[in-house]
């Protein structure tokens, strides 16, 4: 029996997701080495500049995405993921070439401008998916960024190790080259606009532009209390994320192997998101959402307070292991919830305001971790996650309730 061609695409995004993501997690996560690798040795230097470097993609990320996201809607959401993936193959050589830190900045910032590939194949996913199913396919390809994301920094730690940090670089470079073949041959888009429409809707210069009007019709007043609660789940979930590697460092006292336990640390945290994606994520097409929602977040809360006490890195992994399992299921929720109240024909856009304040929230994140980190060390940085996340509860509290009808329960 012929496989229905909203799975087939899934399960080929999947696979092409779990190799994207391991790609950048091949390099990425060893920046704070790596830039101390370039030059830059002072403590506090590493914490300002991991700042930047941290803040740099995912501002420029957030404020292309609802451009990318537009033209998924109008050219084809399989052309912007092919693009995405493209471009990660020339920024992953690039950081891979860098000479010194700035280097390494303009790079951040050509992947901020240029890729993308998680919000595009989000898209994907979400436009070809029955709606009973949303959430069981949104979870899975969640499950493949965090897969992804666990091998990537497991394996580039270990290579680092061993032959240095510009080969982790070039060797996602050249993973990412699979990723965009499967893309480009085995990925079939349906029902996506003709060039030739979109030339002809270009030519309507009327008041209501049709940016404007698909941005009014998909900002409703329940995507706009999904997009404030995500923006600060996001903060705190990636608040501490830049700072893991020098906190091992100062655990341990010395960079020499700290590559891979940094790597490890990584790998498992991406793999308890992973396991949020496929098994939190489907009981969301079964019960209330809402409710879901308030009880990752307010787990989350109490999970991560801990985290500033433990000073021994095999317990610290463990509980933060189980944090990013919370914090790995409330965002497919937000994304269903988004997605289900959202018409198919508009979900590129709405995907792209989406991954606008995703990734301000990731850029926030590092600027305010760097201040923090400088100013009181490095451990205070965990107590920007329950932080973050009691606001998240807070508001959803005060907006999800009172948007009750609206949401399938």
């Amino acid at each position: 029996m012929k496989m229905e061609r909203w799975k087939s695409n899934l399960y080929f995004l999947w696979i092409a997701q779990i190799l994207s993501l391991m790609s950048f997690g091949f390099g990425i996560p060893f920046i704070p080495y790596f830039i101390q690798e370039l030059g830059v040795t002072d403590p506090v230097s590493v914490k300002f500049y991991l700042g930047i470097l941290n803040s740099v993609p995912g501002l420029a990320m957030g404020i292309m995405a609802p451009v990318w996201g537009y033209l998924a809607d109008r050219l084809g959401r399989k052309m912007i993921l092919l693009r995405a993936t493209f471009f990660g193959i020339l920024v992953l050589a690039g950081m891979g070439l860098s000479q010194n830190v700035n280097h390494l900045i303009i790079a951040r910032l050509m992947q901020g401008i240029f890729t993308g590939t998680v919000t595009a194949s989000y898209a994907l996913v979400a436009a070809g998916t029955p709606d009973n199913k949303l959430s069981y396919a949104l979870g899975v390809i969640a499950s493949s960024n965090f897969i992804g994301s666990s091998i990537g920094p497991f394996v580039g730690g270990l290579m680092a190790e061993q032959f240095g940090y510009r080969i982790s670089f070039f060797a996602g470079s050249s993973l990412l080259v699979l990723s965009f073949l499967i893309i480009l041959i085995a990925v079939k888009e349906e029902n996506k606009t003709k060039w030739s429409d979109f030339k002809e809707q270009s030519k309507d210069k009327k008041e209501n532009s049709p940016v404007i009007h698909r941005l009014r019709n998909a900002i409703t007043p329940l995507f706009f209390v999904i997009l404030v609660i995500l923006f600060f789940v996001k903060l705190g979930g990636n608040a501490s994320a830049p700072y893991i590697s020098i906190f091992v460092q100062e655990i341990r006292g010395t960079i020499t192997g700290s590559s891979a336990i940094t790597g490890t640390i990584n790998g498992a945290v991406g793999l308890s998101t992973a396991l949020a994606g496929l098994t939190i994520g489907r009981l969301g097409d079964r019960i209330s959402k809402r409710k879901i929602l308030y009880v990752l977040l307010a787990g989350t809360i109490f999970v991560s307070l801990p985290l500033y006490f433990i000073s021994r890195i095999v317990y610290f992994t463990l509980v933060y292991c189980f944090l990013f399992y919370l914090i790995g299921s409330a965002e497919p929720i937000l994304m269903s919830l988004m997605s289900e109240n959202t018409p198919k024909e508009k979900r590129g856009m709405a995907f792209g305001i989406y991954s606008l304040i995703a990734n301000l929230g990731w850029a926030a994140s590092p600027v305010i971790g760097s201040a923090v980190t400088i100013a009181f060390g490095t451990k205070t940085v965990f107590l920007c996650i329950p932080a973050a996340f009691f606001i998240a509860l807070l508001i959803s509290l005060m907006f999800l309730k009172e948007q009750r009808e609206k949401i399938p329960s």
